[in-house]
Formats: C-alpha cells, structure tokens, sequence
C-alpha cells in the first residue's frame, strides 16, 4: 500500500556566551536541561528550494530530502547560537492520514513536549517496538487530558525516535518512564520543553493560562524540585541579586497561590558555581521562570553581565521504588562470553605506549605520530566496550586493524634499514610518518562528525557543533557494499579494506594509505562530499566505480588494455606524421602528386600503424619490470616506445624515407627527376611533421597519460555497470551528483574532461545498447569536430577522443572486461554478494517502496555488515 511521507528536521539549539543579549532566539519549544531550545521543521518536498540542483529525486527514500532540509536549515543561523540538526522521518499509511491529520494539530497546539532519543538492545526491533510505543499511547480527541506520541527514525544514532506531546507535564514525565522500562530499550535520552506560542501567551496576559486552545494545561500540578545550575561572575552581589528576583517571583499572586515553596542556595563546582533547589512549587511557577523576560531565559537583565548559563532540571514528582523482592544477591563478576566486551584497542595503546617509550629522544617527531595513535586508539577503545556506541566501532575497526597490522610489519622493516644503515631508512620513515598522520587526521575527522547527536557541544564561537554531519547508518550502508564490491572483483584472495571519510565539500577521490603494504594489499581512503551521501542512487555507483579502481587483477585485462593502447598510440603516430589535413588536400594536386600521396598513403601511413603497434607493445613487454602492465610502469614505457619511433633514424624516419618498389615503379612512368624532386618534397613535409611531434614532447606524453586514465576509468565504470545495472540517464546524472558545479572544476579550454566524460557516457550506452540486443553500432568518434587548423600538433591531443579508432579499441576493452566481470559475479558465493548489493540499490530506482520498507532493508544491509566485522573480530588471534 502506497505510504505519505513525512520528513522533518529536529534542531537543537544553545545560544552562545556573550556580554549582552540583545536578540531573542526563535525556537518552537523553550527546553529544560542542556539544550536552551528545540524546532522542528518540515521539509516540504513541494517547492522547488527545498530540492537539491544536482539530484532528481526518483525514489520514495527519506534520505535526499534530510540533506535539503539540514542545508535549508542553515539559513537560520546569525551567529548567536549553535545548532545541530538531525533529519527523521517516519511513514503515514494512506487510510490513516486523517487521523494523523488530527493528531499533528492537537500535537501543534500542546503546551507540553519532549523528545526521547532511544538505543534498542536490537535494531532490527525498531518497528516492533514502535508500534509498541504507538498503542501504549492511544490518542482519543474527547479525552480532557492527552498525550500524543509518534515515533520517528532516523540514519543518526539513534534507533527510535519519539516525539511527545501533551497537556500535562506530569503524563509525559510518566510516559518516557514507561518507554524507559521497556524490556526491548537499552538506553533513553530525553529533553523537554514547553511551548514558546504557549509562553508568549502567557507573557503577554501576565498570567498563567489554566486553558489553551480549549483544553487544560495543569498549571496547579506540583514539581517535586526544580533544580537550577547557574554560572555566574562569582561575586557574591549576584547571588544577592539571583535571590532578589526569586524572592519576588515568590511574592507574585502565583507564587503566594503555590503555598509552601522552599529554596536552597548552594555553592558549587564545576560550571556552575550556583545551585539553587526550589521544592514544593508548581508547573505555573516554572512557566513565569521561562516566559519571554522570565527568570530563566537569556532576557534576563543578569545574563552576560553576572550570569553566564542557566540549566534547569525538574523532578516532577517523587519515584515509587518497590521494596526488593528478597535478600538482594551480590554482584559476582561473570566469565568472559562471546559478549564480553573486547579490549583490542586497548591493548593497541599499551603497543603504541611502548613504541613511543622506544623511539623517545631517537626521532622526537615520531614519537608525537604514536601519541597521536595512543590517544585515537584510547577514543575508540570506548566504542568496543560500549555497546550503545558500537556502531562507530564497527565504522572504524576493519580499516584500524589492517593499518595496525601493516604498521607493525612497516616499522619491523624499517628497523631493520637502520640496523643495517641502509640509505632507503629515511625515505622509509618519512613515507611511514606521512601515512600515520593521513590516517589519524581521516580518523579523528569520522569521529568528530559521527558522533555529534551524543556529543554536549560547547556555546563558545567557533566551537558550536560540527561543520557538517556524518549519517552513521548510511555509512555502515555504504561499508557494506564496498565489503561485497571487493569480494566480487577480488580474484586474488588480496587484503583489502576502506576507511570512509566524508568531508564537508569535495570531490570524490580514492588514495591507498601506503604503510608496509605489499604491492597488491589497499587500505583505500575514499573521501567524498557530505552531501552526495545523501544521494544513494549515485552514490552507490561512486562507491563501486571507486573500489574498483583498486580491486581485481584478471578481471581487469591488464594485457588486452595494453594491446588496445599500442594500437590507439600506432593510430596517433601514423596521424601525426601523415595528417588527415594532408591526405584530404589531394586534389589540388596534379596527377602525379596525387599518385605520389596515394603510394605513401600505403607505404608510410599502414607501415607506421603496422610497425608502431608491435614495436610499442614489444617495448613494454620486454621491459623486465615484474608489473609491467600496471599503468605506472607501462605509461613510462609507452612514452619511451613512442619517442625511440619518433626519433632521428627511428623506425618512422625509415618508413618515411624508404623508396619502396611501388615508388620506383611509378617514377619510370615519369620524369625520374621531377619525380624525384616531387616526392623528397612531399617526404620532407612527412619528416618535418615527425621531427615537430618529437619536439612537442608534452603532446605525446599527455595523449598517452590521458589514454591510460581513461581506459582505468572505463574499467571502473564497467565494473559499476555489471555489478549495479544502472541505466545510461542515471550514470550521466552521477558527474553532476559527485563534482556539483563541474564548471568549477574543469577550466580546460579544449575541454579535455568533458570529452573524457563523454567517451566514457558512451562506452556505457554502447555496452547497454548491446547486451539489449538492440545496438546501433554507432561509433564512438560524435564528440568533437575532427576538422584540422594551423593548431596541428595540439589538434592531436586536443581530438583524442574524437577518432574512431580511439572510441572502437576503448569499446573492445570494455566489453571484454564487462564478459569477464559477469563470469566471476557467476561464480559460488559471489552472486549472494551481487544480489545483495541490488537489492539495496534497486530501492532507489524508480520504485514503489514506501520508505519505510527501504528503511527496513537500511537496517538489514548494516546488520549483515555487523555479522561481518564481527566474524573478523573474533578471528583475531592476539600476539600477546
């Protein structure tokens, strides 16, 4: 049955410290506790400035709009205090829209409101228990007094989400203690507010309102304490002062009607330096303390000049602790079980306490990189032990233990160099530092931004929440499906992992953190923009283009993409010298210069192709380099194949200056010496093309750098193609999803990007067209005009891609590759792999799946990247 959505942003806010406060925050609820403040806005998919520019939103996921909203959400901010929002979003079954209807404006119009954060013992529990939730909780119209409570989820931390409403602050105290005693809740987190409508109401009639929007709001309830921390200046005036305005909120009529209201003055440490108790008062008391210029709010005269914060707690009545039902059993520590918690980074900081007592006074700079790990490894120690946060282990743990691991067998060898006063100690070391420190940076930096929901952030400027936010489950998601893109694509049993770092805007990009490695293991960092995690349809495709630029080795046909380029570069060369600008200009020439053209056409034209192709593919294969078909190694050798051809008495000078018996023959049909004359003219224009090319050294060595890009980016887009089976629209709108403004990346004037984008758009409309059965055998060569001006040689780089033989020998690679990727998806456990993977990114294509249900498959996708960090970290075998 189709759902209604219904997504909003939850903000919470907490205004800075300043001298005078001279703006008053607009919030929907003024809060007790930490928080000065809670809204919460909807974001309305219906206009068009709440949508992403660069994302057509084609599924019925509550993920791209919580991004819209969050950004929406910025413009609110002046300067005068920090905020952190947190997208939710739950599902409204169309039969019950009216009455949800009706429930969100009763909810609209209560004075009362909280908001309870909650930590399941099982995640996948979560719509169980709220629906759970729902029904402990019936909302009925005609009743005097209410509570609505809708539950809501979230790709935050937490695993429910509840919003109360209601018009008794006693019934919603007792409501979260029920949620809290539910057996299936670990852990619950509450803030509660009072409406800012209902307190400007109040202000402005200088009463407390006993009725609002027609129903009662209890205002005579008691509070068992009110409890209030306040920092102040420290004098012992503003205590006078903070005294003074209570004693008079307890002479108003209110406060006279109360009865017996006790306060108590304490001083403190810490924050607060005043605490103050009032016991016996009531709810209408606590609403003159927060209405606008009340006592407790930031329009308080003493705020900034004596009083820096205010956090007021409630106890709203007193708790009812049943007698224990016998003689209570001592506490015995129990043996260790499979759920004990793990002490692996914690024994990571004792290893990395005594590198650094080792290598003290030796390299003073090394010593600070092992600090750093001891003091990252002793943050994330807390994650292992502590389930409410193992999800921000299971982020960081398969990454953290394969550097650890390659750390060790690094400095075991690097030892060694110095041992033997090797020269390579110092580059060792300075590459091993620099690694150690992009790690803790990509580390710290995925810690700081996940964990913002749990986090008190402070009010000083520049220090109020985070730049931006890391959607935890969405990345343990998207974990998940770099583990099955690797294991897919990895026909060499190679260790490799991924440490995911979103940053606040960049472009995605993938670089391997090199610290004793062997040549084929990874550890990957992939770094991409905060917002394109929001855009899983693309995003998805990101990932699996990315981790396939690192994953595979006979799936790749290192050996066919070197063929394919010695014959492009064969193609290049033979155009270079012999242009199609001179081969085009035929007839204006006489008889015998055309004849002349049409001989060396043959004779120097196909020979330079026919004798360029197996001369630079020779060259890389004899080269005695172990990987020679790796770019690196052979993009250094197809330069020097390409320049030794090139060169004075190289094989294409020979070609060229070669009189071939089809040349003899044709001169005795002439004057020999005219002839002659004629054709060392026409050769010398040959030659004199050769020797410019081999001067314009920059023009070759950029054709064949840009050639080797590409073929390793089509390979990346193909395996993403077979592995995903997106279609051709979705593949173009990724470019714009993963660089936003392309404009601002790619001021090439010749536009080489753009060309390279486009030859790769068509490679994957062509393998789509193909595997239909419907191709068109349009070539590749409809990207650029291949007409020729006096920019000859630049024209040679400049039209790289505009060639049909450029577009035919990428296509033949890539189909190749495509045949040999759908092979090993077929093979024993890896079509699990595949189909696991589409069954998540399938949610995202023109879909009926209510978001809810893609919810539901969120959760199972992290569940199983749960079981899978699990299985290897019982798999440690601990060399203690």
């Amino acid at each position: 049955m189709e759902r209604l959505q219904d997504i909003r942003i939850l903000s919470l806010y907490k205004q800075h410290y300043f001298d005078q406060y001279r703006f008053v925050m607009e919030c929907d609820y003024s809060c007790l506790g930490y928080y000065d403040g809670i809204s919460i806005t909807d974001v309305d998919l219906s206009k068009d400035e709440n949508g992403s520019k660069l994302f057509e939103k084609k599924s019925n996921a509550a993920i791209s709009p919580v991004w819209c909203g969050t950004a929406l959400n910025t413009k609110k901010l002046n300067g005068q205090f920090g905020k952190q929002d947190i997208g939710i979003f739950r599902c409204i079954k169309e039969g019950q829209a009216e009455q949800d209807k009706m429930q969100q404006e009763r909810a609209r119009k209560s004075p009362y409101f909280a908001v309870a954060f909650i930590q399941l013992s099982s995640r996948e529990d979560y719509m169980e228990v709220a629906e759970k939730m729902q029904k402990m909780f019936p909302y009925n119209e005609q009743c005097e007094e209410y509570i609505v409570a809708v539950p809501y989820f979230t790709y935050d931390n937490a695993d429910l989400i509840m919003l109360i409403y209601g018009n008794r602050m006693r019934e919603i105290d007792r409501a979260l203690l029920k949620i809290e005693k539910l057996s299936e809740v670990c852990y619950l987190h509450s803030v509660f507010g009072i409406s800012e409508m209902f307190l400007k109401e109040c202000g402005e009639s200088k009463s407390v309102l006993e009725k609002w929007h027609g129903k009662k709001c209890y205002v005579d309830d008691k509070i068992s304490h009110i409890v209030m921390n306040i920092a102040t200046v420290g004098n012992e005036t503003t205590v006078d002062e903070v005294k003074a305005q209570f004693t008079e909120l307890l002479n108003t009529e209110r406060g006279k009607k109360s009865g017996n209201i006790e306060i108590k003055y304490y001083h403190s440490f810490g924050h607060g330096k005043l605490s103050v108790d009032m016991c016996g008062a009531d709810v209408g008391i606590l609403l003159m303390m927060l209405w606008p210029k009340g006592l407790a709010t930031h329009q308080n005269l003493l705020f900034g000049r004596e009083i820096y914060n205010i956090e007021t707690m409630i106890r709203v009545e007193e708790l009812c602790v049943r007698e224990p039902l016998g003689i209570p059993k001592k506490i015995k520590l129990e043996k260790e079980s499979e759920n004990e918690p793990g002490q692996w980074f914690a024994r990571r900081v004792t290893d990395y306490k005594n590198e650094m007592q080792e290598v003290w006074g030796n390299d003073e700079g090394l010593y600070s990189y092992y600090c750093a790990l001891a003091q990252i490894a002793n943050t994330l120690a807390q994650y292992e032990g502590f389930s409410l946060s193992r999800d921000i282990f299971l982020l960081l743990f398969p990454a953290f233990k394969m550097f650890d691991d390659k750390l060790k067998q690094d400095l075991k060898n690097i030892k060694k160099d110095k041992e033997r006063k090797n020269d390579r100690y110092r580059e060792k070391m300075i590459h091993m530092k620099d690694a150690i420190h992009e790690f803790v940076n990509a580390v710290n930096s995925v810690v700081y931004h996940t964990v913002h929901t749990d986090q008190v952030f402070l009010m000083i400027p520049g220090c109020s929440g985070t730049t931006f936010s890391i959607p935890i489950k969405l990345c343990l998601v998207y974990l998940n499906i770099i583990h099955n893109v690797i294991n897919i694509l990895n026909d060499k049993q190679y260790t490799y992992s991924c440490l995911l770092t979103p940053e606040l805007e960049i472009r995605p990009a993938t670089s391997p953190i090199d610290v004793g490695f062997s040549d084929d293991d990874r550890l990957v960092r992939f770094t991409a923009s905060q917002r394109s995690l929001y855009m899983p349809r693309h995003f998805i495709i990101l990932l699996t283009h990315e981790m396939a630029h690192y994953t595979g080795t006979y799936v790749r046909k290192r050996h066919l993409r070197l063929q394919c380029i010695s014959r492009t570069l064969a193609h290049l060369l033979a155009e270079g010298v012999y242009p199609e600008r001179m081969r085009n200009g035929m007839g204006q020439h006489s008889p015998m210069e055309k004849e002349i053209y049409d001989i060396l056409c043959d004779n120097v034209l196909e020979k330079i192709q026919e004798k360029s192709v197996t001369y630079i593919f020779q060259k890389v294969s004899d080269c005695g380099e172990v990987k020679k078909e790796h770019s690196l190694v052979m993009t250094r050798f197809l330069k020097e194949a390409c320049y030794e051809l090139l060169e004075e008495k190289g094989e294409i000078y020979r070609l060229i200056w070669t009189m071939g018996p089809e040349l003899r023959q044709k001169a005795a049909e002439y004057d020999i010496i005219e002839f002659t004359g004629r054709l060392d003219d026409i050769r010398g224009k040959l030659d004199q093309n050769r020797r410019k090319l081999f001067a314009s050294r920059g023009i070759i060595d950029t054709c064949i750098d840009e050639l080797v890009t590409v073929y390793k980016e089509v390979f990346s887009d193909t395996a993403a193609y077979k592995i995903l089976e997106f279609d051709q629209q979705t593949f173009s709108e990724t470019f714009s999803v993963s660089e936003g403004n392309q404009e601002l990346y790619h001021e090439d004037k010749n536009k080489t990007y753009d060309v390279q984008r486009d030859v790769r758009k068509a490679i994957i409309q062509r393998l789509t067209e193909d595997e239909k059965g419907n191709s068109t055998g349009q070539d590749l060569d409809d990207t650029e005009d291949t007409s020729y001006d006096s920019n000859w040689p630049d024209d040679l780089k400049d039209n790289l891609f505009s060639y049909s033989w450029t577009g035919d020998y990428l296509y033949e690679y890539a189909a190749r590759c495509a045949e040999e990727i759908g092979k090993i998806m077929m093979t024993a456990g890896k079509q699990e792999l595949v189909d696991e993977i589409r069954a998540i990114y399938d949610l995202f294509k023109d879909s009926e799946a209510s978001c809810q249900k893609i919810y539901e498959k969120l959760i199972e996708a992290i569940s199983s990247y749960e079981r899978k960090v699990t299985e290897l970290y019982k798999s440690i075998k601990d060399d203690q």
